[in-house]
């Protein structure tokens, strides 16, 4: 692909990401500061916001999950976009977190594609746990095995072997 492609995917991916961040903001009612000539995108100020709100604890509407996982996608940085998922998987769980994120894959660009490869990387089970952070919807809400270490054994099965 030549440079100008790449150009414009990269716009693209920006233009995306500021709209995923902007239904962060919405979903979960931030208070962001946004002003005329605020660059959602240099400063990380959602990011940190989000952040925030999985340490003092949170209760994330149905809707957070769809922007958080877009966010996450879109947001280039595996480091980062590590904050929107923990804050999903936390309140939804895994599973659904991974089928909102994966939900872009069928008739995703190369550039989401990527971010969805990225994604995936902390999707894996292992992320950090905020028990102050929920689902409002208590059908949403993750399941105690959701939120389990996968490498850690279950106490059967811990019972098990020590017999």
């Amino acid at each position: 692909m030549d440079g100008e492609g790449r150009a414009g995917q990269e716009q693209e991916r920006r233009r995306l990401y500021a709209l995923a961040l902007a239904d962060v903001v919405r979903a979960l009612g931030l208070r962001v500061g946004l002003g005329p000539r605020y660059d959602l995108l240099k400063d990380h100020r959602v990011l940190v916001k989000v952040f925030e709100g999985c340490r003092e604890g949170m209760v994330l509407p149905a809707e957070a999950l769809d922007a958080l996982a877009r966010a996450a996608v879109y947001e280039r940085d595996p480091s980062y976009n590590r904050y929107y998922l923990d804050a999903a998987m936390n309140a939804f769980g895994v599973r659904r977190v991974r089928e909102a994120v994966h939900a872009l894959l069928p008739t995703g660009t190369e550039v989401e594609r990527a971010g969805v490869e990225r994604a995936d990387y902390w999707l894996g089970g292992l992320h950090r746990r905020y028990p102050g952070v929920t689902a409002a919807d208590p059908a949403l809400a993750a399941s105690p095995d959701e939120l389990r270490d996968p490498a850690l054994p279950r106490r059967e099965e811990r019972e098990e072997r020590a017999e």
